[in-house]
């Protein structure tokens, strides 16, 4: 119950100061990933749509996230030699932090 208090508090402050939408997502989200790997998956996995990345760090189970990176990495992540590309390197470091890092 103090969770969710603190939770609705802390989004109407964000939105009274007119923090940016990324702060709003790592205030309210579900899953324990770094700010600088959301960056990251938007800018390179996401193309910018952050309603499609902002539903999947919101949801309440771990997987979905999971496996959106899991089928990125499966056709995006790897060379001609099937050998992890650098996007695909950081892809899969996000993926471990996100795994380790949460509760299943």
């Amino acid at each position: 119950m103090l969770r969710e208090a603190l939770r609705i508090e802390l989004v109407r402050s964000a939105f009274k100061k007119r923090k940016t939408h990324d702060v709003i997502a790592r205030v309210i989200s579900m899953i324990k990933i770094k700010n600088e790997d959301v960056e990251f998956l938007k800018k390179y996995i996401f193309d910018n749509d952050t309603e499609k990345l902002d539903k999947l760090l919101n949801s309440k189970n771990i997987n979905d996230l999971l496996i959106e990176l899991n089928d990125w990495l499966a056709f995006e992540g790897f060379d001609k030699n099937y050998n992890l590309n650098k996007v695909g390197l950081r892809v899969q470091e996000i993926y471990d932090y996100v795994y380790i890092n949460n509760d299943m």
